[in-house]
């Protein structure tokens, strides 16, 4: 034979449903999408599953809920529940069985994942280490005594004040640091990658420096080679081209690689 079932409604969350004769309220809870907390896993001995049954009729919800509505009280509730509370309705949620058409009140103390509001704002210490940190360089340009090549001259005076030693540089870059040390009078702000590599060099002191993200990833084409597929995070955008087995020159005004 089916039990019966009456409708249990639970605040302030408004959730409802009905639910069997005889389902503790924990249960029920759980049943209709209510977190209660149940520390001890329903065994009477933590108090935290404190609810309130609400007495009388509720038009708005169509029900009459009732304390007589729930299972006769139990001696572990009178560990949890004080006098005064008891006459106001509270009862342990892992106690109190439905036995008729309940209004349950759940206080902010015995809901689970209560939200937990920070009082006061507090320093946090972050330390600051990006991947690519930019230096500005200013070099002495050669001279018939003084003979060495622009980025023999960029890595010197890199070691020699910032303490980087056996910097690589990109090749792209690197077509582009002499006509870049000469337009900035022999000084330059280098892109530094992970203290390794030279990614980037623009004349003169440039101070602010935005980043872009940009995932590139290659795919057969069907006119032989292959496709560059690069995903430009700032526009969501995919850009497209097809080109044979080699590479291209990189164009910084358009962060793509482009045939010359």
């Amino acid at each position: 034979m089916d039990k019966k079932q009456y409708m249990v409604i639970f605040q302030p969350s408004s959730r409802r449903g009905l639910v069997d004769e005889g389902t503790n309220l924990i249960e029920a809870s759980r049943q209709l999408g209510v977190d209660i907390e149940a520390l001890c896993g329903e065994k009477k001995v933590c108090g935290k599953c404190k609810v309130r049954i609400e007495e009388g009729s509720f038009e708005k919800f169509g029900i009459t809920s009732s304390r007589s509505h729930a299972s006769e009280w139990q001696e572990e509730e009178n560990k949890f529940v004080t006098p005064a509370q008891k006459k106001e309705g509270f009862r342990l949620a892992c106690v109190a069985k439905v036995q008729g058409d309940l209004l349950v009140f759940v206080p902010e103390e015995a809901r689970a994942g209560k939200q937990i509001v920070s009082k006061a704002a507090r320093d946090i210490h972050i330390d600051w280490n990006p991947a690519v940190k930019q230096y500005y360089v200013q070099v002495v340009g050669p001279t018939f005594e003084e003979p060495s090549g622009d980025f023999e001259r960029i890595c010197a005076e890199l070691e020699r004040n910032c303490g980087l030693k056996n910097l690589n540089i990109d090749w792209y870059t690197l077509r582009k640091l002499p006509r870049r040390q000469r337009d900035g009078n022999w000084g330059v702000t280098v892109a530094v990658w992970m203290d390794h590599e030279i990614v980037r060099v623009l004349p003169g002191k440039v101070e602010d420096c935005y980043g872009n993200c940009s995932r590139v990833f290659v795919q057969p084409s069907n006119h032989g080679g292959h496709q560059d597929c690069v995903h430009d995070e700032s526009t969501m955008q995919v850009r497209r081209r097809r080109h044979g087995p080699y590479h291209l020159p990189y164009d910084e005004s358009q962060g793509t690689r482009n045939h010359e």
